[in-house]
C-alpha cells in the first residue's frame, strides 16, 4: 500500500508538481476536503506526511496522523514561518518539521524596496492624481532625496541582507539588528534596537513571529523612532499593533507606512470592516503579495514535496526546524 500524503490549504487546483515529486517514491497525494482542525484530524488518519501552507496545525491533528510505521514521518511547511504549527507537540510525538527559510528572499527584498521607493517618491499618490486629471507639482515639499537616508533592518537575516544589498546603491546607510549581532558576513553595521530606532529614517521589519516579537511595534516602540520616519513590514502582520501604528500616523510621528501583511488577513470580514490603517492616505498596503513570482510559486510547491519524498525514502530532508527530532527518530528506526 503506498504512503499517503495529505495536502492542506493550497489555493491552486493543479497538484501536478507536488505529485511528480511524490511519485518518485511511490507516494499518493490526497487533498484535504476542508481546513478546520476536526476535518484534518479525521482525514490525516493513515497518512504518512503532511504538506501545509497557512492553516493552524494543532496537537490534535498531529496526534491523529500516522501510518502502520508510527506517527507522521514529516510535516512540511510550504513557506518560511512555522508559528502556526504546534512544534512542541511535533517534538513530543517525534514528528520532524521542515520549512523553507531561504524561500522568496529575492521577491520579498524586491517588494521591500518597491514599497520604500513608492513612499519616498510618492508614486502611488501622484499616479492616482494623474488619473483624476490633475497635473500639478503639489508634493514637491514632501519629497526627499534617498542618498544619505538611514535604513534600519530589524531581524537581520537572509531577507534583510538582500534588502541591504539593494539599498546600498541608492546611497542608504544601512543598520542591522538581531538577537546575536551576526551580520551574516555582509559587513553591515549592527547596533542595538534602541540605537537603530533613534537613527533610522526608515525602519523595515524582517523578524519572525514569536511570543517575544508579537506586537513588538507598539506605542513605546514607535515613540523611540525618529520623528517623521517610515515603517515597513513585509514579515509577519502580528509584529505590529495596528492601532498604535494608526495613531502614530495620525499624530505625524510616522510619515508613512508600507505594509504587505496584517495580523488577520484580510484585515476584516468585509471590506467595510477592514482596519482603518488599510485606507490611511499615508499607508501603502499590498495584499500579502511580497512573496509572489512565477519562480517562487514553482519553488513553494516542488521543494516541500521533495522534502516529504526524501523523508519517506529515509533520506534526511533539507531545512529541518529541529534536526534532533529527525535524528532521534532515525536512531529508533534503525535499532
Amino acid at each position: 500500500m503506498p504512503d499517503r500524503v495529505l495536502i492542506v490549504d493550497v489555493p491552486w487546483d493543479d497538484l501536478s508538481l507536488e505529485r511528480a515529486e511524490l511519485e518518485k517514491v511511490g507516494a499518493e497525494l490526497v487533498r484535504a476536503s476542508a481546513n478546520d482542525p476536526a476535518t484534518l484530524a479525521r482525514e490525516i488518519v493513515g497518512c504518512s506526511a503532511l504538506l501545509t501552507d497557512w492553516t493552524p496545525i494543532p496537537a490534535a491533528v498531529l496526534e491523529a496522523g500516522g501510518d502502520r510505521d508510527g506517527p507522521l514521518r514529516l510535516v512540511a511547511r510550504m513557506g518560511t514561518g512555522v508559528d502556526h504549527i504546534d512544534l512542541a507537540a511535533a517534538a513530543r510525538l517525534g514528528i520532524p518539521v521542515t520549512r523553507l527559510p531561504d524561500y522568496c528572499v529575492e521577491e520579498v527584498a524586491d517588494h521591500t524596496l518597491a514599497l520604500l521607493l513608492a513612499i519616498r517618491r510618492r508614486v502611488v499618490e501622484d499616479a492616482a492624481a494623474v488619473r483624476r486629471g490633475e497635473w500639478e507639482e503639489v508634493h514637491v515639499g514632501d519629497l526627499r532625496r534617498l542618498r544619505g537616508n538611514v535604513l534600519g533592518l530589524i531581524g537581520f537575516g537572509r531577507t534583510a541582507a538582500a534588502v541591504r544589498e539593494r539599498a546600498l546603491p541608492f546611497g542608504f546607510t544601512v543598520l542591522g539588528e538581531n538577537r546575536t549581532g551576526d551580520d551574516r558576513g555582509t559587513g553591515c553595521e549592527m547596533v542595538a534596537r534602541a540605537e537603530l530606532l533613534e537613527r533610522s529614517d526608515v525602519v523595515s521589519l524582517h523578524a519572525p513571529l514569536s511570543a517575544e516579537t508579537a506586537r513588538m511595534v507598539d506605542a513605546a516602540f514607535l515613540a523611540r523612532m525618529k520623528p517623521g520616519a517610515v515603517l515597513l513590514n513585509v514579515a509577519r502582520g502580528g509584529l505590529i499593533d495596528a492601532d498604535a501604528v494608526l495613531a502614530a500616523l495620525e499624530s505625524g510621528r510616522l510619515a508613512a507606512v508600507g505594509l504587505d501583511v496584517f495580523e488577520s488577513e484580510p484585515p476584516g470580514e468585509r471590506p467595510e470592516d477592514w482596519h482603518p490603517l488599510v485606507r490611511h492616505p499615508r499607508a501603502i498596503v499590498t495584499p500579502h503579495t511580497a512573496f509572489l513570482s512565477r519562480e517562487s510559486l514553482v519553488e513553494i510547491r516542488a521543494r516541500p514535496a521533495r522534502q516529504v519524498a526524501d523523508a519517506l525514502a529515509g533520506r534526511r530532508p533539507e531545512h529541518l526546524v529541529d534536526p534532533t527530532v529527525w535524528e532521534r527518530r532515525e536512531t529508533t528506526r534503525r535499532s
